[in-house]
Parts: structure tokens; sequence; C-alpha cells
């Protein structure tokens, strides 16, 4: 016997036994044979020399560890792309590829025993299929220029254990390779984000209309109108809330323009005159009440200004310019 440091390469076919039952006794001799072709093929490319079979997979050897991940690469290609050719999935080949490296004893019979095959084996037993799964020994040991991998974890005796990409760029996270993608995209999602969450903490913090009324916030109450009427023009609210805000500004031109341009454009805005109105004779500003009783409001107006206490008293403050000579006696 003798010992000699060897790559070993454990190729199964995932599934074997159960696909046997599932196929025609036809077909069922070219299972054994397309694995063996495909085997064959990889080992003499590679360097690679036929050990032994083991129920449905091959142990193969390598003196260089390069060789024998390369020949579990392209025994992955070629079976994948075999697979992208069929109509019928039930017909896809799925392997499960082991290799690790390591000390072997070489019987005289030919046996190879050592613990580079049961590594290999195992690594197989756990790898996804159609992947390759390396060991430390083989990883440590080739030339991993071109050959990309990455690190899975550990075995049951905590060296590391690589899975074999089949690309550059394989086993990466789209956001993980080079790409100014990623970057946009993740732009544009902060971007809507963040104004998202402006629109509604804006929202959040800012005070109803009723309410700025009620702090007597005339100037808020008109800024907050005008925005809530550009929204909602008919909404005679939001318009008796902004005259209001102009009467207690003693903006009565203002008050008088805005009360004129929603009689003359909203529907069955008529009472508002009833509000401005009587909201002039409650805070005594009886001369322009009489004033927007002449300029806007002639008809649908109610109350009596004459019963009024105080009615005919003429207390300083301007009076809208359209109505100065209909209120002159």
């Amino acid at each position: 016997m003798a010992k000699k440091t060897l790559t070993i390469l454990f190729v199964d076919l995932q599934g074997y036994f159960p696909r046997m039952d599932n196929i025609s006794r036809a077909d069922s001799p070219t299972i054994p044979q397309e694995l063996k072709s495909t085997i064959d093929l990889n080992a003499e490319k590679h360097n690679g020399t036929f050990l032994k079979t083991m129920n449905s997979g091959v142990y193969l050897a390598f003196e260089s560890p390069t060789d024998g991940v390369r020949c579990g690469r392209d025994i992955c290609t070629q079976i994948e792309r075999r697979n992208d050719s069929l109509t019928k999935q039930n017909e896809a080949t799925r392997f499960r590829i082991g290799i690790s490296t390591g000390e072997v004893i070489l019987g005289l019979d030919g046996n190879v025993q050592g613990d580079a095959l049961n590594r290999a084996t195992r690594l197989q037993n756990f790898a996804e299929p159609n992947n390759v799964y390396i060991a430390e020994s083989t990883y440590a040991a080739m030339d991993r220029t071109g050959i990309h991998t990455e690190n899975i974890g550990r075995d049951t005796d905590q060296t590391s254990v690589y899975k074999l990409l089949k690309s550059s760029g394989a086993g990466l996270h789209p956001f993980q390779k080079k790409s100014v993608l990623p970057v946009i995209f993740l732009f544009i999602v902060l971007v809507n984000v963040l104004t998202i969450t402006t629109v509604i903490i804006m929202a959040q913090q800012r005070p109803d209309i009723d309410e700025l009324m009620a702090k007597g916030d005339y100037r808020g109450v008109l800024e907050r109108a005008a925005e809530l009427i550009a929204k909602a023009p008919e909404d005679l609210h939001y318009h008796d809330l902004a005259i209001q805000a102009h009467i207690n500004l003693e903006q009565y031109e203002e008050a008088g323009a805005h009360l004129q341009g929603v009689l003359e454009s909203v529907p069955e805005s008529g009472e508002l005159c009833n509000s401005t109105v009587g909201l002039l004779v409650a805070g005594g500003k009886y001369q322009q009440a009489s004033a927007f009783l002449e300029n806007y409001c002639k008809e649908g107006f109610t109350a009596d200004l004459g019963s009024v206490p105080g009615a005919d008293a003429e207390p300083a403050g301007s009076v809208p310019n359209s109505a100065a000579s209909s209120t002159t006696r």
C-alpha cells in the first residue's frame, strides 16, 4: 500500500432511485449512461482518474485540486444546459458534488481509502442540486484565478466549506454588484419615503381651521382657508370663516370682495349674507353692516337693522369704497 495526496471528487445523481421508479424500462438505461458520459468527458478533459462507483455516484481522483474543481464546475454547467433544453421538468438531471483534498491510501487491489473520500461524500450529501461544495483543504491548495467561491459555513470538524459560484456575480445580491442602478433605485425610494413622511408630519402638525378661528389666529385662518378653498371651492364653511377673519381684522373691503366672489360663483351661497351681516351687527359694526346689505345682500337678508339698539350709530371704521355713496345721507 502507498500513501498519496489527492483531490477526490464525488458526484452523485440526486434522486436516482426514485427517478428509476418513474420512468419506463426502455428509458432506464439512459440514466446511468448519461451520468457516465458526462463524467467521463470532463474527467478526461481535466486529467482526472476514475476510482470507483457507489450506488448512483462516482469517485474521481485528481493530482491537481484546481483540475478537480474545474471538472466539477464543467459537469454542473453541462447538466444545466441539458436541463434548460428539456420540455418536461421531471426529465431534468440533478447532480450534487463534493470535493476534498487530503492523504489517501492506495491499495494493491486499486481500492482507495482515506478521510478525503469521506469528506467529499459528506459535502455532497448536503450540497444544493447542481452545485459544487469544496472543502477548506481543496480551497487552500487550488489556484483560485477565475474561480469564484462563497464561504457558506463550517464542516463538522470546524473547517470552512466553500460553494463554487457559477460566475463572478453568482451568489451576490443585486445590490452587491457594481452597478449604478441599485444606487438610483435606493435614492428614488428614499426620496419618496421622505416626501410621504414630510406630508404626514405636516398634516398632523397643521392646526384645524376651526381651531385657528377659536384661538383668534385670523391670519392663520386666511392662509388655511385659501388652501382648503382651492381643494373644495364650493364648501361655504371655508368661505364663511375667511370672511369672518377679514372682518375681525377690519379688512372690510377684502371681506366684501370675497363675499361678492362667492355669491357670483357658488350656487345657493346667499346664506353667507345672513352670517356676514349678522356678524357685523353683533360686533356693533352697523355702518359696515348697512353697506354690506346695500351692496352685496339686497335680497335674502331677513334681519331688521332698525330693530337693533344703536343701529343708527356711526362708529368709526372703514367702509367698503363701493358702499360709501350708498350709505351717505
